[in-house]
């Protein structure tokens, strides 16, 4: 899942930094009601409770989010997810993984990867609502 954002102001550096211990700090704390995502998948059907966190990317991305959003390519998009990319390679073993991309703007995409092996869409949805809600307050 991809989740895009535009900046608040202009003062690009300052935000992102914010925004990245925001959303770092507002994770932190919805792992702890959804405490299964970070353990680790074991033998393909059972979790390991063990709370060792998620894989958290960073990738700056060239350009600014709102030209970008006018006309996204598939390729850029994929890179933009962690996993399946030269870039990123979430454990095969961790449930969740993040990748937070500040854009020169200071706008940011936030790409979401979550195991099909222990959650579906809905569960994802509700976890991404709960972060969201956490990072707001």
């Amino acid at each position: 899942m991809l989740l895009f954002y535009t900046a608040k102001d202009s003062n690009h550096l300052l935000q992102t930094n914010q925004v990245a211990q925001k959303l770092k700090t507002s994770l932190s704390k919805t792992l702890a009601v959804f405490y299964p995502l970070a353990g680790r998948i074991k033998d393909d059907d059972t979790i390991d409770c063990n709370d060792q966190g998620v894989e958290v990317f960073h990738a700056r991305v060239d350009g600014h989010l709102p030209e970008f959003l006018k006309r996204p390519h598939v390729e850029v998009l994929e890179q933009l997810v962690p996993g399946d990319s030269f870039r990123t390679r979430p454990s095969a073993d961790v449930p969740l993984a993040i990748q937070v991309n500040p854009f020169e703007c200071g706008g940011v995409a936030i790409g979401v990867r979550l195991s099909h092996k222990i959650a579906d869409g809905t569960a994802m949805a509700e976890f991404i609502s709960k972060w969201a809600a956490t990072t707001r307050y």
